[in-house]
């Protein structure tokens, strides 16, 4: 995903949004080429509005990408080349954008860029722990980080949801946040909690009557303390401060 040297110094020049559509454009033609392409009679399927649907879906996700890498290179102490040239970074763009490929859930979109510009050699993990953040988020519905937030920093939750947190109780929560409109919510609940808890991310297995305001201690997991940040915002991750 290296840009030839001539592009890389009229790129550090560019006005913002320049940058991030001249992104778009560097990250679309070094994923695109990676992503296997379907064939024989099944690929008859993607041509028309189907085709039209998936390319606009991975325009849409490669420009998120784009804006966020432009962040991170103004919030820390990293240059734009350097973010675009990493190794790192670019496989978990490949693999992130497979996922996004996927959905159309702009909160996953947003999770997905985060863990992209979390893999790179900056963020300083291992590229074993990576994957295995990577694979749990091609699984998990924004909903499972939801509820792993509240269940991180009970307090930071139910001040943020104060007008929707009710009796402070899973089962309001998931009813009247999480799945509000959704008649048939508690299987789905149910199954979120059981996914987090068999992953490692909460320490019990806790029913729906589990009460966020009396909780002796966080439900979460030293790792998942490391998955929400993999899943935040790349520059609050403690890289330096150009500021």
């Amino acid at each position: 995903m290296t840009l030839e040297n001539g592009e890389q110094s009229l790129v550090s020049q560019q006005p913002i949004q320049d940058r991030i559509e001249e992104g778009t454009k560097v990250f679309g033609a070094a994923v695109l080429s990676a992503v296997p392409l379907v064939g024989g009679s099944l690929a008859s399927a993607f041509t028309g509005s189907l085709a039209i649907t998936d390319r606009h879906t991975q325009e849409r996700w490669l420009g998120l990408l784009a804006q966020r890498v432009d962040e991170l290179s103004r919030r820390s102490s990293l240059e734009w080349e350097e973010i675009v040239g990493d190794a790192k970074f670019a496989s978990a763009v490949v693999k992130a954008l497979r996922i996004a490929r996927e959905t159309t859930n702009e909160q996953k979109h947003n999770l997905l860029v985060n863990a992209a510009c979390n893999s790179g050699s900056w963020a300083g993990d291992a590229e074993a722990v990576t994957t295995f953040f990577t694979r749990l988020l091609e699984r998990y519905e924004p909903e499972h980080v939801l509820v792993l937030r509240a269940c991180h920093d009970p307090n930071d939750f139910l001040v943020t949801h104060s007008e929707n947190v009710g009796n402070g109780q899973l089962h309001w929560i998931f009813a009247n946040i999480i799945y509000k409109g959704t008649v048939e919510w508690e299987p789905l609940a149910r199954v979120v909690l059981q996914d987090l808890h068999q992953d490692g991310l909460i320490t019990d297995s806790v029913g729906l009557g589990y009460d966020l305001n009396d909780a002796p201690h966080r439900l979460s997991t030293p790792f998942a303390a490391s998955f929400l940040r993999f899943c935040s915002e790349p520059f609050a991750r403690g890289t330096d401060d150009k500021t």
